[in-house]
């Protein structure tokens, strides 16, 4: 597709939904974030006190290690396509 058709469909299109393999609070914190309308999508602010994120603390040093790595793989990634 033509990125400006892909850059069209994301301005107007739904986001496609959220497996239910997923939890309720999960979707629905994913939804609040790609809420379009700026006046209707919650602050950053709100949504770091949303319950999705209640427990984040505990699994900071894993979030951390995710990124990393996929820091790390991104940056082999770049240096490969240098060669």
């Amino acid at each position: 597709e033509a990125q400006s058709t892909i850059i069209f469909n994301i301005l107007t299109l739904e986001p496609p939904p959220i497996a239910s393999k997923w939890s309720a609070s999960f979707r629905e914190f994913v939804a609040l974030c790609l809420t379009k309308d700026p006046n209707n999508r919650p602050t950053a602010t709100q949504l770091l006190q949303h319950d999705f994120l209640a427990d984040a603390e505990d699994f900071k040093e894993e979030f951390a290690q995710l990124v990393t790595r996929h820091r790390d793989m991104k940056a082999a990634k770049s240096r490969k396509k240098k060669n």
